[in-house]
């Protein structure tokens, strides 16, 4: 369990690191976050989900963020979410998105994930293959979350990152 005062750290300090974060190129993956559905960013290591989260994340008016394999949250538990939730409110107001980084690091994450989904929250989450397409994850959050698999770049985003390159070192 962490405390309040330390999350709140926690969160405040990502907010900062998000504002400064280059974004990359943009991915051809569309995302519609809808109302009692969580959305489930999947695929292979260093693919791009976190980086595809943020770009999602920065369209949005309202956001919450947090990104749980910071190391300051070790120990973090199911009942830590309660306070993620208050924490979260108080700082940025309500009716944001949560965004949730990571998130398979964090035993039980469902539970928390059904409960925000059945009070009508939007979700976004990042999280690697297997843990999130677990059996487990299917009976918890069965008909409530859509997947959004993500792979390396495709050949039509490899040419126009190609492209951008040569026309910078061009001037």
């Amino acid at each position: 369990m962490i405390t309040k005062e330390t999350l709140r750290e926690v969160i405040m300090s990502q907010r900062v690191f998000l504002e400064k974060l280059d974004l990359g190129t943009p991915r051809e993956n569309e995302i519609r976050i809808m109302d009692s559905f969580a959305i489930l960013i999947t695929g292979i290591r260093r693919c791009g989900k976190s980086t595809l989260l943020h770009q999602v994340l920065k369209k949005q008016k309202k956001a919450y963020y947090i990104n749980l394999e910071d190391p300051r949250l070790d120990g973090f538990d199911l009942n830590d979410f309660n306070k993620i939730e208050v924490i979260m409110k108080e700082l940025y107001g309500k009716g944001g998105i949560y965004f949730f980084d990571e998130i398979q690091n964090i035993e039980k994450w469902e539970k928390f994930a059904r409960y925000l989904i059945d009070k009508k929250e939007k979700i976004v989450i990042t999280g690697s293959n297997a843990s999130l397409l677990s059996r487990e994850l299917g009976t918890k959050l069965t008909g409530r979350h859509l997947q959004v698999e993500l792979f390396p770049f495709s050949f039509k985003e490899f040419l126009k990152i190609k492209k951008e390159s040569a026309s910078i070192k061009a001037f």
